[in-house]
């Protein structure tokens, strides 16, 4: 009974951390902080696309399959045949910045090390963030036109493992 109030009051304290802003050129930038089970990302059985693996390896290419399964539902029945996507605005953003790091691959303007340590960081806060309530965030990140300001953007959340 003990651990389990100590486990419940350290939650909180976490929670009440990690939400801050700060003022950045007189502009309020927030930083948003989720937790999350560390087994997610270990235990992965999703359909990983071989093209992710070759430009990114198996971790990057696992990151972008759980992100998929999450993001994107079919429908049960013959009249619900179009995909639906769960959170369109975080999914778009995360999918775009995918595509400029694999044409930055192609160009040789970034290694394929850099990129993938870019993305593991990037895929496994995008994930946390579908199961959690981020208006706020997707607030921000519609207004990042480029993958330099997505990321910056991204930057500012936090994931932290209960």
């Amino acid at each position: 009974m003990k651990l389990s109030k100590l486990l419940f009051t350290l939650s909180i304290c976490i929670n009440m951390s990690c939400y801050s802003a700060y003022a950045e050129n007189s502009k309020s930038t927030e930083k948003f902080c989720y937790q999350y089970d560390p087994h997610i990302f270990t235990d992965v059985k999703s359909n990983v696309s071989k093209k992710d693996i070759k430009y990114f390896g198996p971790k990057v290419a696992q990151l972008i399959a759980l992100l998929n399964e999450a993001c994107v539902q079919y429908g049960t029945s013959e009249s619900e045949y179009k995909p639906r996507l769960v959170k369109p605005l975080l999914y778009n953003t995360l999918i775009k910045t995918i595509s400029f790091y694999k044409k930055e691959i192609r160009k040789g303007n970034i290694s394929k090390e850099e990129a993938t340590a870019t993305l593991t960081e990037l895929l496994q806060k995008g994930y946390v963030c579908v199961f959690e309530d981020t208006t706020q965030l997707e607030e921000q990140l519609a207004s990042a036109d480029t993958p330099e300001k997505i990321m910056e953007i991204m930057g500012n959340v936090s994931i932290v493992a209960y």
